[in-house]
């Protein structure tokens, strides 16, 4: 393209306006498509190398390694607890530290051959032309000096950053033959770092055997990104038993993963996994979406049950969130009264104010509103009066130690007491004995779950479940 802009320039003062024309004209031409090449190869933030062009890079270089029979690395990086600064300082702040980390890679460029911004805060970095006895030597000595630059604290916006990356490395044709298993290997020997707490950054070579736990779960966040594709999800319904009657008269929707050749995978394995990868979010909507169907079905078919619908914290940030909820709400013909959206303490008091609106834009839509995990957080007196709840969700970790633990029998107590003093209903959950139960509804609290009530059903004996449970507190009355 150099070539062109000089050509233009020796040439424009002898030929007639329309060559000149013409000439402007390919130079324009040629602008647009070097535009369209940077923005399928180049990352928009960072300017470094993107996924694809990495990629191609490697493949290019694996088939030359083939042919001098010399060795290709690849460092696969992962920033350590970056997800926390985009949660609680906003994705604006993320941008700018990965744009920090770009220039530490770069002062690095020396002992590598390409950069990549992979994709979110993961970084690539390509090493060709090894031979056997440079492998280990080379990758750690790169490895080495990326966490040694990246250990230095970063300011930024007048705050003090420490970044902490886990390095995997993998080398071809030891480790893989191909682009993808290279490329999956190192990321597999990522976790792996990431696993091993030193609190400065760690790396590791792949090895297979100790790599096959995190390729395992490596597989598992793949096959979890096409699980909503495919319609593997499913919700189970938790039953709430009300102490003034023992009836039931709500649920809460709980997401199962019927995976196709796992069977059944439980929320504590692939949740951390849906918010480590942002997936969350998108799940999230499925499982309100799912629930304000089954309620609209319940209700055309006579039977009137209020569903709770957990929020993420993730789902809870993103713009947006009271219109697609409220489309849900809509494109379903469900009653608003009986949803009732469970958010966490430290969720709402994030951004106080945004959270008070946020929620009153909800519950005049007829929503009810509970306060997921109770008194894990921080929460006073002036923030229970201001926002708009209705009932408080006591967290499973006191009920746990209610006969254990005098202090958790006394939080449990002012909970309870602090609640109705503010009009609250208050939920116990986590009631997995007798004696748990017996103590809550000894001190008046209004409804309970867990295990030793009923254990989460699929909707066909969720439903036997309630009609037999109805009907025998209608007799033992």
């Amino acid at each position: 393209c150099s070539t062109l802009r000089l050509l233009v320039i020796i040439v424009s003062s002898q030929v007639n306006d329309e060559l000149k024309l013409s000439l402007r004209q390919s130079g324009y031409l040629v602008h647009m498509v070097l535009t369209g090449y940077n923005q399928a190869h180049y990352d928009a933030l960072t300017a470094l190398p993107n996924r694809y062009y990495f990629q191609d890079k490697l493949r290019q270089e694996i088939e030359r390694a083939k042919s001098s029979k010399l060795n290709v690395a690849v460092l696969f990086i992962d920033l350590d607890r970056f997800k926390s600064v985009n949660d609680s300082l906003g994705y604006a702040v993320g941008d700018d530290l990965l744009v920090e980390v770009s220039g530490v890679l770069m002062k690095c460029n020396h002992l590598f051959d390409s950069v990549s911004r992979f994709g979110g805060d993961e970084f690539t970095i390509l090493i060709s032309g090894l031979d056997d006895n440079e492998i280990k030597e080379r990758t750690e000595k790169a490895a080495s000096k990326i966490i040694r630059l990246m250990s230095r604290p970063v300011i930024m916006n007048d705050r003090e950053f420490h970044i902490n990356p886990s390095i995997g490395i993998a080398s071809f044709p030891h480790d893989a033959e191909n682009v993808s298993d290279l490329l999956k290997n190192a990321d597999a020997a990522m976790y792996v770092a990431k696993s091993i707490t030193t609190g400065t950054g760690n790396y590791q070579h792949y090895k297979k055997q100790k790599n096959n736990k995190a390729l395992a779960l490596l597989e598992l966040e793949n096959d979890l990104r096409h699980a909503l594709e495919q319609d593997q999800f499913e919700l189970y319904y938790q039953p709430k038993i009300n102490f003034h009657d023992c009836m039931i008269y709500s649920v809460e929707a709980l997401i199962r993963w019927n995976h196709p050749e796992r069977g059944m995978i439980g929320p504590n394995v692939f949740i951390p996994l849906a918010e480590e990868t942002g997936l969350i979010t998108d799940i999230g909507y499925w499982v309100m979406k799912s629930a304000c169907k089954q309620s609209r079905l319940w209700n055309d078919n006579g039977i009137r049950l209020n569903i709770a619908v957990n929020i993420s914290t993730d789902q809870f940030r993103q713009p947006g969130l009271y219109e697609k909820i409220t489309a849900i709400l809509d494109d379903t013909g469900v009653d608003p009264e009986t949803i009732e959206l469970e958010i966490t303490e430290s969720t709402r008091i994030e951004n106080f104010p945004k959270t008070i609106k946020l929620l009153n834009q909800f519950k005049k839509h007829g929503l009810k509103i509970s306060i997921d995990d109770f008194g894990t957080g921080y929460s006073s007196m002036t923030y229970l009066q201001k926002i708009p709840i209705d009932k408080l969700k006591i967290d499973k970790s006191f009920v746990d130690d209610i006969n254990l633990s005098d202090d958790s029998a006394s939080i449990i107590k002012a909970i309870v007491a602090l609640a109705h003093s503010l009009s609250l209903s208050v939920v116990a959950e986590g009631v997995e004995t007798k004696a748990q139960y017996d103590f809550l509804d000894a001190i008046n609290c209004d409804e309970a779950q867990g295990f030793f009530l009923s254990r989460p059903l699929p909707e066909n004996e969720l439903i036997q479940h309630i009609l037999l449970y109805n009907v025998q507190s209608e007799e033992i009355d």
